[in-house]
């Protein structure tokens, strides 16, 4: 949920900022991070398109165990209640932080680290066809913008009772509208 603590534009600071402090306490203990849900778009556009409720992360199941150690060293509280194999939850200063666990398999594609869906397949493009983008001076890899499409139109059935949301319809057309002009 948006915090009305910060303004919509200190918020975006603010987070961007967030996302630049996880990248390099990643980079600190070897652990690889792709952006994904709305700031992996706004990365891929190269500007913040909308406000955003939380950051979206992955990384891979070797990493997330010094991931979560760093992170909790900087004063990130583990909040939720997923599977630790699937995903850490953190919250720090009013905003949320989501990375979730990949798993790769035996011919290096990427799956679901843990929890229910454990072993299930993510778009095999995911980090095959990642990229990095910049917004300002902030330099972040994001997954492959066909698999996040992919991603934000499947959720609600992947998920049972995950309703659609017009945000993740509006950013699938930001995103074909951007790869149509490219």
């Amino acid at each position: 949920m948006v915090s009305s603590v910060y303004t919509q534009a200190d918020r975006a600071r603010a987070q961007l900022a967030m996302i630049g402090e996880v990248s390099a306490l990643a980079d600190a203990v070897g652990a690889e991070l792709w952006l994904c849900g709305g700031w992996a778009m706004d990365f891929f556009l190269g500007a913040v398109s909308r406000e955003h409720d939380d950051i979206d992360m992955f990384t891979l199941d070797t990493h997330v165990a010094a991931l979560d150690n760093a992170l909790r060293r900087h004063g990130y509280l583990a909040a939720g209640a997923a599977p630790v194999a699937q995903q850490r939850d953190y919250v720090r200063d009013d905003m949320d932080l989501t990375v979730a666990v990949i798993r790769l398999g035996t011919n290096g594609e990427p799956l679901v680290g843990g929890g229910r869906f454990a072993g299930e397949p993510w778009p095999v493009e995911m980090l095959r066809d990642a990229a990095c983008g910049r917004i300002g001076d902030l330099r972040m890899r994001y997954i492959a913008p066909s698999a996040q499409m992919e991603i934000k139109a499947m959720t609600p059935i992947w998920v049972p009772g995950r309703s659609r949301r017009a945000k993740d319809a509006r950013d699938i057309a930001a995103i074909r509208h951007a790869i149509a002009g490219r």
